[in-house]
Formats: structure tokens, C-alpha cells, sequence
């Protein structure tokens, strides 16, 4: 334990400032990636719209940015941003009624430290 957490306060110790700072994502930032989606898009699971984030008021842009920051600056995700959907994508040109010519397509993010 003692080991840990001597590694845990030295990589406190080697924060700096500027790393701290350039975890920050802003709601302008936010913002415009969300001006860039497709509507009536889904995540396929919770049942959450690309229309709910693209007609909210600017005031989720902000939340979202504090959001997007603390999982930046903490390296540490909420279970919710873990799940993914798998959809089925066909090989080509090929005969779509035999399932062995599909592969799962999974579209998934994750931060990498």
C-alpha cells in the first residue's frame, strides 16, 4: 500500500499547472461538435437523440464540458460511457440473407492514457 501510495502522490506532485489547464473542455468547444452531428441519430441503448443534445439550451453545452473535463483530468469514466452497440454490417456485395456474411461493427469510446 505504502508503495502505491508514494506513486500516487508523486504523479501529483508532477501535475503541473499547464497539464491541469489543458484538460479543459470548453462549452464553445462542446458546442461545436455537437453543431457538427447528424439529427435523429440514437446511441441504441438508453434511447438518448442526437435532437436532445442539438435543441438543448447552451446551458448543456456547459454541463457537458464540466463533464468531459473531470473524465480528462481524473482519467476515470462514468459506467454509462462503457456500453456500446454492435451492429450488423454486410462483406461486400455478397448474399445478405446468410448471416456468415456479416461482421459487428462497434463503435465505442474510451480515453487512453
Amino acid at each position: 500500500m505504502d508503495k502505491i501510495k508514494q506513486h500516487i502522490q508523486s504523479r501529483i506532485a508532477n501535475t503541473s499547472a499547464i497539464d491541469t489547464l489543458s484538460a479543459n473542455i470548453s462549452a464553445v468547444e462542446v458546442g461545436t461538435c455537437v453543431a457538427m452531428l447528424k439529427c435523429h441519430k440514437n446511441d441504441g441503448g438508453t434511447g438518448l437523440n442526437i435532437n436532445h443534445f442539438k435543441y438543448a439550451s447552451t446551458d448543456l453545452h456547459y454541463h457537458v464540458a464540466l463533464l468531459l473535463s473531470a473524465v480528462v483530468c481524473h482519467g476515470s469514466v462514468p459506467n454509462d460511457f462503457l456500453l456500446c452497440t454492435t451492429i450488423p454490417m454486410p462483406k461486400g456485395y455478397t448474399n445478405r440473407a446468410i448471416s456468415d456474411n456479416y461482421h459487428g461493427s462497434t463503435l465505442i469510446w474510451y480515453l487512453v492514457d
